[in-house]
């Protein structure tokens, strides 16, 4: 059993470790870590301690809501002022240890969303902030508020320095597609093509100013234009109405998007796709997306009766530990909870380092769950991967998940009747039918046990 540790622990020089599970790297600068302590006084010491090394790639912060409640782990009753005067301080030792091709990502719900930006311009910039992601939370909403019914959260996404932070994408390949330049429903204005940036097939040639219309484009190109090798020797200067803004353009340009006008009248085309598809900001169930619904069936598995109050699915974090950082990279969260960032951490091979102020949670909930994970009893979540796949090819738009609902459909349109000209065979033959042909689950398991970790807290003397 590990050593009991104090609710309240506060900075000291010392750091002390209270157990291990599993089999945790001998070093702790390179071992996964859950660590006791607040969550505004465990990165500088552990900074300190040389263990958070080049530091972390991904910060994920998924505090109190401040939703007036007292539950069963933890007290969620703290005033405004104090609740940001704790997040000003977290997000400052965020910003201070972050890798400068990091990202933090909080989480919280439209109570305090518009104060989190605000902490994140303030510390972050307002220029590094990157998204602000809708999660889906509920299939069943709740009707606790007098005029909306929540379903969703806010995940704020903020960047140590935008400029280094790779694209979060999906790792979907996506086609390639020729986007044309010229839009005319927008208003007309010059766009300037830089010497090179333009495909140009042909022999060498000079193609000289003049008007470029059609009846349904309007547009002129401002000055000669020498070609040679296949590329705009000179910028290439057009006035019209642009589906781009100049900023846009010189923006995508910079991000390796080719552009190509294959013949006169000159009608340049940005070549996009060919590589990953990019998250959207919405996080929903027809993304693939799981509830609060089943990490609570998830939660129910591994404590029992009385789990955790408010658990995230693993499903969650792997995406944004996925989209945002590497195997290998260290990953951070200070607000462990019952440890689902950490079991999804393991289970995809980041270093980790959970931090939760709370013994009795430490107890009762993080060790277990992490100790389950390590130990290869945890078939939950991400442990085993689920692919839906269709058995015929979709129309165009289509998900396997509308296949699969269409076959619900049909079996509730049958239930109501509309097939009563079939007879019971038929009928039931029709059904069964179009639900095997819509789709397949396969079945991959991704997490069978390994690893281990430390248990303590920095700051007991």
């Amino acid at each position: 059993m590990l050593t009991p540790v104090s609710d309240n622990p506060r900075p000291s020089a010392s750091l002390t470790w209270t157990g291990a599970v599993g089999e945790p790297a001998a070093d702790p600068a390179a071992a996964n870590l859950l660590v006791h302590s607040r969550a505004q006084d465990a990165l500088a010491p552990l900074a300190t301690a040389g263990l958070l090394g080049a530091g972390p790639r991904l910060v994920y912060l998924d505090p109190p809501y401040r939703t007036g409640r007292q539950f069963g782990a933890y007290d969620d009753r703290a005033g405004a002022d104090e609740w940001l005067a704790m997040m000003r301080e977290v997000l400052i030792g965020v910003h201070e240890v972050l890798r400068a091709d990091g990202s933090v990502w909080v989480q919280v719900d439209d109570r305090e969303a518009h104060r989190a930006r605000s902490l994140l311009d303030e510390v972050f910039g307002a220029g590094n902030f990157v998204a602000d992601v809708t999660w889906e939370r509920k299939r069943k909403p709740s009707f606790l508020h007098a005029q909306v019914a929540h379903v969703t959260d806010h995940i704020l996404v903020a960047a140590k320095d935008r400029s280094r932070l790779d694209r979060f994408t999906t790792g979907e390949q996506v086609p390639v597609r020729r986007v044309p330049l010229h839009h005319p429903g927008n208003g007309g204005s010059t766009l300037t093509f830089p010497a090179a940036a333009v495909e140009l097939p042909g022999p060498d040639r000079t193609i000289p100013a003049g008007d470029m219309s059609t009846p349904s484009v309007s547009t002129r190109l401002l000055q000669d234009v020498r070609v040679v090798g296949g590329r705009n020797v000179d910028p290439l200067v057009m006035e019209g109405a642009w589906r781009w803004t100049q900023d846009r353009l010189d923006a995508e340009l910079a991000a390796g998007v080719q552009v190509r006008a294959p013949r006169l009248p000159l009608r340049p085309q940005a070549i996009t796709g060919s590589g990953s598809r990019t998250w959207t900001s919405l996080f929903t169930r027809a993304t693939g997306m799981a509830t609060n619904e089943d990490a609570a069936e998830h939660a129910r598995a591994l404590f029992g009766s009385a789990p955790f109050d408010t658990p995230k699915p693993e499903e969650l974090l792997e995406r944004i530990v996925s989209t945002a950082s590497a195997p290998g990279d260290l990953v951070i969260d200070l607000f462990a909870g019952s440890g689902t960032t950490a079991a999804v951490w393991q289970k995809l091979g980041r270093r980790w380092i959970s931090v939760e102020m709370s013994a009795d949670v430490i107890d009762r909930f993080t060790v277990p769950r992490l100790t389950a994970v390590v130990e290869g009893r945890d078939d939950g979540g991400i442990s085993v991967r689920r692919t839906v796949s269709p058995n015929y090819p979709l129309p165009d738009g289509w998900s396997p998940r509308d296949a699969r609902r269409t076959g619900q459909w049909i079996a509730q349109m049958a239930d109501a009747g509309a097939f009563d000209f079939l007879t019971p065979a038929q009928r039931d033959q029709v059904v069964a039918t179009v639900r095997e042909a819509s789709t397949t689950v396969s079945e991959e398991r991704v997490w069978s046990g390994g690893g281990g970790f430390l248990v303590g807290t920095p700051f007991r003397s």
